[in-house]
């Protein structure tokens, strides 16, 4: 009678250790989901003009999108019609680039957004998606 009982609590035992693995791999992933922000960002030049394409450029000390938290840098995505899109980690953020402003039309000018480069102008980026408007200026 007693191997009955022992049996009883390795089974039960088995049983809770498997809901919890099964609750904590369930949990796991819905954090991965909720720690990560689908961002749109929309880009306004200062004529009001719509570049075609805008590529960013420049190394990590002129351009950067950075998790101030974590000092994770992002990859800015390429700009079409003075848009893009990206997925970054939930936090406050300090973003700033250089780019070069196609308008398809044989005109490329520079363009530069500064307006989030110290702590005090940070963004923050904490829904399951958010927008950002970002006005350009001209460097030419």
């Amino acid at each position: 009678m007693g191997r009955l009982k022992i049996g009883n609590v390795l089974k039960y035992k088995a049983a809770v250790l498997a809901v919890c693995m099964l609750t904590s791999a369930g949990c796991a992933r819905l954090d991965e989901e909720s720690v990560f922000t689908e961002v749109d960002i929309e880009l306004v030049l200062p004529d009001g003009r719509n570049a075609v394409l805008l590529t960013v450029e420049g190394d990590e000390n002129v351009s950067f999108f950075r998790n101030l938290n974590t000092k994770e840098n992002y990859a800015y995505p390429r700009f079409v019609n003075c848009r893009g899109s990206m997925r970054v980690q939930k936090g406050v953020y300090l973003l700033g680039f250089d780019a070069l402003a196609d308008f398809g039309d044989g005109t490329v000018r520079r363009v530069r957004s500064a307006s989030h480069r110290q702590p005090a102008d940070a963004v923050y980026l904490i829904g399951d998606k958010e927008t950002l408007v970002l006005k350009l200026t001209y460097l030419n």
